[in-house]
């Protein structure tokens, strides 16, 4: 019933305004000069139920396009909510050398705004250098029970980067609204370190999520030679000089 007086309502405006407008009347005017007489009743008549149709068809035309914008919109929202797009916050990002071979570590906090709710992974990290070329992580690594400790040069700090924050570890899916906070790693054979300072080498965080099997990709770039520790120092920045690689507990295999 409402909808039906909102078209009520549309067909009265749209007819008001052609009944006063200045075309209608120049319409009678020159019937009437061209047939030098004025229009019979039964004219008139039939003039003005024309305006109601047409009056009918421009309601119809508004509320139909309306009634378009909206499903599009729906639909939008429909692909949005069936597909989760989560929002990543990057916090450390570190390297070091273990062996032979170039260790990325990042922290970052992975939020599920809309939902659905869905569970992540097939983790990866990925290395963008200046000149364009994409370097992918060598075979995946597991934390052991202890977890990888990070030593902070001469401020007598370290940052542990516990196996149960480790990003894999977290099954469960996340709920809309819900987040985690997590870790992970990355190992990179003939990489000189280097490489990571020249301007423009990104390291690149890729997941895929269990509902629609999207690959979702965040990037963080490498800034001048230090990491980015934030709370372990006021300006959240250790220079080169103040760090020492990345250590695991354990022996590296």
């Amino acid at each position: 019933m409402a909808s039906l007086w909102l078209f009520i309502k549309a067909v009265v405006h749209h007819w008001g305004v052609l009944v006063t407008g200045v075309g209608l009347s120049l319409v009678f005017g020159g019937v009437e000069h061209y047939r030098q007489e004025s229009l019979s009743w039964k004219a008139y008549c039939l003039i003005l139920a024309a305006t109601v149709f047409a009056a009918c068809f421009v309601a119809w035309k508004e509320q139909h396009n309306i009634t378009i914008e909206k499903e599009t919109e729906l639909g939008d929202l429909r692909k949005q909510l069936a597909s989760p797009e989560f929002v990543v916050t990057i916090g450390m990002l570190a390297n070091g050398v273990i062996g032979s071979r170039i260790m990325v570590f990042l922290t970052a906090q992975i939020s599920n705004p809309h939902g659905p709710q869905s569970a992540l992974f097939g983790w990866e990290i990925r290395l963008e250098l200046a000149n364009g070329e994409l370097i992918n992580q060598s075979s995946p690594l597991t934390p052991d029970q202890n977890g990888v400790n990070v030593n902070i040069g001469d401020t007598g700090k370290a940052i542990r980067l516990s196996p149960d924050s480790f990003f894999p570890v977290f099954t469960q899916p996340i709920p809309p609204g819900g987040f985690i906070n997590g870790w992970f790693w990355g190992a990179f054979e003939n990489l000189a370190q280097e490489e990571l300072y020249r301007g423009g080498t990104s390291a690149i965080l890729v997941f895929k999520d269990a509902v629609s099997q999207k690959e979702h990709i965040f990037r963080t770039d490498f800034r001048e030679q230090g990491t980015n520790w934030p709370g372990v120092t006021d300006t959240d920045w250790i220079p080169e000089s103040a760090l020492k690689s990345p250590q695991r507990v354990s022996n590296d295999r």
